[in-house]
């Protein structure tokens, strides 16, 4: 199964992905960041951050084995390792075991985006505009 992942997190790129992931018959995997968050209701700790890139690779799993082609994770433990360390000043110590866990295929950035990569090395970057991550999608699957 072929994996993509995004850098940033935004409605509009949501709705992208969940738009070509329908037009290509992949799965978008579900934001398990907004559930954590609404089952705790609380501020997050470094390990509710942690459990929170864990849930999110156990997620993926259960869409891995699908008959679909793809799968679009629009928020991923990167993203999250980030939020850790920007809302709390530190990781979790087990952090590292969780973004040694990640398979990604490509690990897209949005054109005019930036993100922080100097704590957590990241392997297929590449950014994109909307054209490109269509074209990647049709040429992979």
């Amino acid at each position: 199964m072929f994996k993509i992942t995004f850098l940033a997190q935004s409605d509009e790129l949501s709705k992208l992905a969940e738009r070509i992931a329908h037009q290509h018959h992949g799965y978008v995997v579900p934001d398990y960041e907004k559930e954590y968050r609404e089952m705790v209701n609380r501020e997050l700790s470094t390990l509710d951050y942690y459990r929170i890139a864990k849930g999110m690779l156990n997620k993926e799993l259960e869409y891995e084995n699908t008959s679909k082609k793809f799968l679009i994770s629009i928020n991923n433990p990167y993203l999250i390792y980030n939020k850790s360390l920007a809302q709390s000043g530190d990781v979790h110590p087990k952090f590292t075991d969780v973004i040694n866990q990640c398979k990604y295929d490509y690990v897209l950035l949005p054109n005019n985006n930036e993100f922080n990569t100097e704590n957590i090395e990241i392997k297929n970057i590449k950014q994109f505009n909307i054209k490109e991550l269509e074209d990647l999608i049709k040429n992979n699957i």
